[in-house]
């Protein structure tokens, strides 16, 4: 089975949010059950109607406003909070 990309449309994006860091072994971690309403992440694909985000442009997103497909988000360019420059 061939890994599938959705494509997002309208003014929907895409975006493939950070992993967290992995403690090196021998090390006590303390992990955090509940999930953060927002996460940075950059964006994979944006829709055709969304026009203040690019394709591969780290993005600030609210994750309560999306849809979680694997390790994707699938937000709306309102969920949008913040994003980076590259500088």
């Amino acid at each position: 089975m061939a890994c599938m990309t959705p494509i997002p449309l309208r003014n929907m994006l895409l975006v493939e949010l950070d992993t967290a860091p992995t403690a090196p072994p021998g090390l006590v971690q303390v992990v955090r059950v509940e999930r953060q309403p927002s996460m940075w992440g950059r964006a994979v694909a944006v829709g055709p109607d969304v026009r203040e985000v690019r394709a591969a442009q780290r993005v600030l997103v609210s994750r309560l406003q999306g849809i979680e497909i694997d390790a994707w988000v699938l937000v709306p360019e309102g969920a949008v909070l913040a994003t980076e420059d590259e500088a």
